[in-house]
């Protein structure tokens, strides 16, 4: 029972550090991104990423600094590597966000399709006869 105990005080005392580091890095990651740093931003949007893979946040704001770096073709935009699935994984953490139609509206923008399962239900399977 104390090792139980004890374990789950190390838990709670590693945890705390992990989750401050997220927050520090989405800090870090945003203020790269005010200063018009896109590339640092990336990278420490990436690393808050790593921390906690279900910060919906960090990928949208990593595909706003992915979109940032798009080039133009004639009258199409064509976005870098990586920002199509940035809104896409922004979209599947939290469908009705508060940059969910923002993020529909850049995937768009980009010619990429808008892939949410938020509200839609699964087709039941044909009975057998």
């Amino acid at each position: 029972m104390i090792r139980v105990l004890v374990a789950a005080v190390c838990l709670v005392f590693l945890a705390a550090p992990l989750q401050a580091g997220s927050l520090d890095d989405l800090k870090a990651a945003n203020a790269a991104a005010e200063q018009g740093k896109a590339d640092d931003a990336i990278v420490a949007f990436d690393k808050c990423i790593a921390a906690d893979p279900t910060k919906a946040e960090a990928y949208y704001q990593k595909g706003v600094n992915l979109l940032g770096k798009a080039t133009l073709q004639g009258d199409k935009m064509v976005a870098v590597p990586g920002t199509a699935e940035a809104f896409q994984k922004y979209l599947e953490l939290v469908p009705t966000g508060g940059h969910s139609e923002e993020a529909k509206a850049m995937l768009t923008s980009i010619g990429a399709s808008v892939e949410t399962s938020y509200g839609t239900k699964k087709k039941t399977p044909p009975k057998k006869n």
